[in-house]
């Protein structure tokens, strides 16, 4: 029952970190980009010039997994009985 929300957890935490040190990286780069091409700016130059546009997608899709994963086992967790008061009420009429 709790693998997914451990998962979740796990993959969330995971995201986060890997988010933040490509983050970082790409702000101490900040001050060497002196220009930028197209309409993201500055930040998402340093981003693409230190190679972290891939590692954030990535660790933008192990964030919502985790979230997805965590949502999931709390939907079952709390629908699952209401289902069963469900079908319980409704063989009663």
């Amino acid at each position: 029952m709790m693998k997914k929300m451990i998962g979740g957890i796990a993959f969330l935490l995971f995201g986060l970190v890997l988010y933040v040190s490509v983050r970082n990286q790409a702000v101490e780069h900040l001050p060497e980009v002196h220009g930028w091409n197209g309409d993201k700016g500055r930040f998402w130059q340093a981003l693409s010039e230190t190679g972290g546009l891939i590692p954030a997608n990535i660790a933008i899709a192990f964030c919502v997994a985790g979230a997805v994963l965590i949502l999931w086992e709390i939907a079952e967790d709390y629908l699952g009985p209401l289902q069963d008061l469900k079908h319980k009420y409704k063989s009663d009429l």
